[in-house]
């Protein structure tokens, strides 16, 4: 299992679209959490193979830290393509939390960094009791 996570063969045999949606069903199967996923467009023909595996891994973390902390029944995983910007919106109906009391454990902070190293945007929304958003966007350059 650790090993496929490394790096998911699905990711070099069928792509990064199809790695999302697997990812998604794997989460929503063994947790029995709500997960939809609105991919209305192949990422495969968007982002270059070279940025895959960071945007696999910071979806991979952003489930970790529903499944961790939120308490979440439901999580909306959404994409959107506008000149030459991948947007990722996540968000999940769990506790949340007042981001001026937390300063971020390790998984946001992983987040955070890679988002950062593909040149990308990183926005949090969370309060107490009303769930997390992260908004997420990465400039593609093919």
């Amino acid at each position: 299992s650790m090993s496929y996570d490394l790096r998911p063969p699905i990711l070099n045999t069928l792509g990064l679209t199809a790695a999302i949606e697997s990812l998604a069903n794997k989460i929503s199967t063994s947790t029995n959490m709500d997960v939809s996923v609105d991919l209305p467009f192949s990422i495969d023909r968007i982002v270059h193979k070279d940025l895959e595996i960071n945007i696999y891994r910071i979806l991979q973390e952003c489930f970790n830290n529903v499944i961790k902390h939120a308490q979440a029944t439901k999580v909306n995983l959404a994409f959107n393509f506008d000149s030459r910007v991948l947007s990722i919106t996540f968000d999940d109906n769990g506790i949340g939390y007042n981001q001026n009391l937390v300063l971020g454990g390790q998984g946001l902070l992983g987040i955070k960094e890679r988002v950062l190293l593909l040149k990308g945007h990183l926005k949090i929304n969370s309060q107490a009791n009303q769930g997390t958003q992260l908004l997420i966007s990465i400039p593609i350059c093919k």
